[in-house]
């Protein structure tokens, strides 16, 4: 798009009219914090279950479900 034309924008509760060269920028650059902020939680997920799974095998807890059957 060309950089001039208008666009609208909600920061906050406010509705503010900027040009797209402006908010681009601001769009773009928080789009990238958000991505690496899902990867952050993804990899403490993956921490959390190893750390599970370690907790599991040396304490020998297994699961099972209603019926008494072994769940992986």
């Amino acid at each position: 798009m060309e950089s001039g034309r208008r666009c609208f924008r909600l920061i906050g509760e406010v509705l503010v009219e900027r040009t797209v060269g402006e908010t681009l920028p601001a769009v773009t650059r928080n789009k990238l914090q958000l991505e690496a902020a899902v990867q952050a939680m993804t990899d403490t997920v993956k921490t959390l279950e190893k750390q599970l799974a370690d907790f599991q095998a040396k304490h020998k807890i297994k699961l099972v479900d209603k019926q008494g059957r072994p769940v992986e």
